[in-house]
Parts: structure tokens; C-alpha cells; sequence
């Protein structure tokens, strides 16, 4: 009787230790998910405070309105989360019988011969629906190539423009961004510039 007794008393003991090692097992499981939950949201924090700063994957882009005489409005436009800090904008126009990839490509005297250049406020705010940052000759039947340039790296924009007889002025233009080596298209858009719409200086679209 007592022997069985004791037997018991073994068994309860290690049923007793069982329950507490499993109960500490799963105390840790809980508490361990809880710091790397912490820690990742405290690390998803500090990134974001750094695109913040930097500018993150934001970017911004032009669009061109033709004003009276021969000149378009350039109207600035950041449509990301991140605001743009430092931007300096260089817009070369390419024929379409001349067109190249990049203003890059062109050697530096001819660059800044047939450039216009163009440095805007320091900060461009986030979600921002446009402002008019200057105006340049106004072109047809060609792609203005638009290389930006700002703390969070550089872009291109490559804006053609299509006019016919008796049909409205076709603007197609693309954003695209070189990461790890390959050409990533950031944002493309098509307008159609109508007649009543040609001496708006202004922000459309």
C-alpha cells in the first residue's frame, strides 16, 4: 500500500514538472513573439522615419501645358508618399528623328548648350497636386527627356509629344528608375491636350 502510495507521489511530481515545463515552454514561445513583434515595428518605425528624411522610393515628374506664344508651362507634380528634398531638373528636347535614351548619354558642352535647367523649392511635399516651376519653349513631334536629381537618387522622364492636322496635341510620357541594374517603369500616363484646353496654364490632370 505504501509502495503504491509512493508510485503516486512519483507520478504526481512528474506530472507536475511536465505541466511547468510546458507552461515555461509556452511562456517563452509568447513572450519571445512579443520582442520581435516590438522589435520589427520599431524597426519598421525608424525606416520610415528614415524615407522621411531621405525621401524613400518617392518621386516626382512634369507635365507640360502649351500656354499663348511659344512657350509651355512645366507644372511640377509629386504624387508618392514621400516628399522630395533637393530636387534640380534638367529637360532636353530630342526630335524624333533624333531621339536618344538619355540626356546622360550626350557629351557634357552639347548637354548644358541645349538644356534648361530648373532647381525648385527645396521640399516638394508628398501627395503634391502641381505647381508651374517655369516655362520652356514649346515643341511638337518629339520627346522631351527629363532627368531629376534628389537626395533619394535620380529618375528620368521621357515626355513625347504627337500633333496632326485638325487633331488634338497627344502627350505620352513614362517615368522610369534604374534599381539593382534594371529599368523599372515608376508611372505612365497619356493626355490629350484639346483646343480649348490649349491656353490653360494651369494644373490639369
Amino acid at each position: 500500500m505504501n509502495v503504491s502510495l509512493q508510485n503516486n507521489n512519483y507520478i504526481l511530481v512528474l506530472m507536475g514538472v511536465l505541466v511547468c515545463g510546458i507552461c515555461i515552454g509556452v511562456t517563452w514561445f509568447v513572450f519571445k513573439r512579443i520582442v520581435l513583434r516590438k522589435e520589427r515595428t520599431n524597426q519598421e518605425l525608424l525606416q520610415q522615419i528614415r524615407d522621411l528624411i531621405s525621401g524613400g522610393n518617392g518621386f516626382s515628374y512634369v507635365t507640360l501645358h502649351p500656354g499663348e506664344g511659344e512657350d509651355a508651362s512645366v507644372i511640377l507634380r509629386n504624387r508618392s508618399g514621400y516628399p522630395i528634398y533637393g530636387l534640380h531638373i534638367t529637360i532636353r528636347w530630342q526630335p524624333f528623328d533624333k531621339l536618344i535614351e538619355s540626356t546622360k548619354h550626350q557629351p557634357e558642352d552639347n548637354f548644358q548648350q541645349n538644356s534648361v535647367q530648373f532647381r525648385p523649392r527645396p521640399e516638394i511635399p508628398n501627395y503634391f497636386h502641381g505647381m508651374t516651376i517655369g516655362k520652356i519653349k514649346r515643341q511638337v513631334n518629339g520627346t522631351y527627356i527629363i532627368d531629376f536629381e534628389a537626395r533619394n537618387g535620380s529618375w528620368t522622364q521621357e515626355y513625347s509629344i504627337w500633333k496632326e492636322m485638325d487633331h488634338p496635341e497627344k502627350h505620352v510620357w513614362k517615368v522610369t528608375k534604374y534599381v539593382n541594374g534594371k529599368k523599372l517603369v515608376l508611372r505612365e500616363e497619356t493626355i490629350e491636350i484639346k483646343p480649348q484646353e490649349a491656353y490653360m496654364d494651369g494644373i490639369a490632370k
